[in-house]
């Protein structure tokens, strides 16, 4: 398993595409953890990859909802 990592598009669609695209060609990247701030652009790459964590980012409107937990912890291959 390969985990790649974008942060901060802030709607910069082509970039996030070409990044994600490069990340899948050239390192073999299976997983996406995607750290927004706008998280409506994974929408734009999700499908690219066989699986991705959406941490919600501070422009999105999940942010502000108090039932959206804070921080996440997720176990890659028996590591946290």
């Amino acid at each position: 398993m390969k985990i790649g990592l974008i942060s901060d598009t802030h709607g910069s669609l082509d970039y996030v595409k070409k990044v994600a695209e490069k990340m899948i060609k050239d390192y073999s990247v299976d997983t996406l953890i995607f750290l927004g701030d706008e998280c409506e652009d994974i929408n734009h790459v999700k499908n690219l990859f066989k699986s991705y964590i959406l941490v919600h980012g501070v422009f999105c409107l999940h942010y502000k909802d108090r039932n959206t937990p804070n921080r996440l912890i997720k176990e890659f291959n028996g590591l946290k």
